[in-house]
């Protein structure tokens, strides 16, 4: 599973599976009503559109500060982003939505279908998640991925609600996806 995630440092999405978003691409009005959608559609809040490529539970691989990567004890909920500027002028920063800091502004919430929230998990200073974009500046036509990671779900939960504010990319709205966990990938 490392070999199929991006690390931050390279700032390239790159192809790296499906996952589910049921809420329709959403244009310059972050009101429009939600319809279902296809499995490979983004939804697109101003001149930001969001991807989910991939929703797995598994170990999350983590690059120390002297570069080995290792991965974490505990399997966890890993959800990868493939987040682009459609603008040919508009600049945004990007922030994670899963900050290592607790103060940060705005930040993904996860819940699943009888509306308990996942914890959000980080690791703190010095261990970075491999494909985790935590800074960066959206220039017109850029494109980066991120890795999310939370707890990993209970036994039994079917579908999640995923919200990510449009802030943490400069942008007004709320992207939102559901996600169903017969799709999501597990060791084997």
């Amino acid at each position: 599973m490392v070999a199929a995630l991006i690390p931050a440092c390279e700032n390239k999405p790159g192809d790296i599976g499906v996952a589910h978003p049921t809420v329709a691409d959403r244009t310059a009005d972050p009101t429009t009503t939600s319809t279902a959608a296809a499995a490979t559609d983004a939804q697109t809040v101003g001149h930001i559109r969001v991807a989910i490529k991939k929703v797995s539970v598994g170990k999350v691989p983590l690059k120390a500060a002297d570069g080995s990567i290792t991965d974490a004890d505990e399997p966890r909920l890993m959800i990868a982003l493939r987040i682009e500027n459609t603008s040919d002028t508009k600049r945004s920063e990007y922030n994670t939505w899963v900050p290592d800091l607790e103060a940060a502004k705005s930040v993904a919430k996860l819940t699943d279908e009888r509306g308990n929230d996942l914890k959000r998990i980080t690791f703190g200073f010095g261990n970075n998640v491999v494909g985790r974009t935590v800074l960066d500046t959206l220039t017109p036509g850029k494109v980066i991925g991120d890795l999310l990671v939370f707890e990993a779900p209970a036994a039994g939960a079917n579908s999640f609600h995923l919200e990510l504010p449009g802030a943490n990319c400069g942008v007004k709205g709320v992207f939102q996806f559901t996600l169903d966990a017969a799709a999501f990938v597990r060791p084997k």
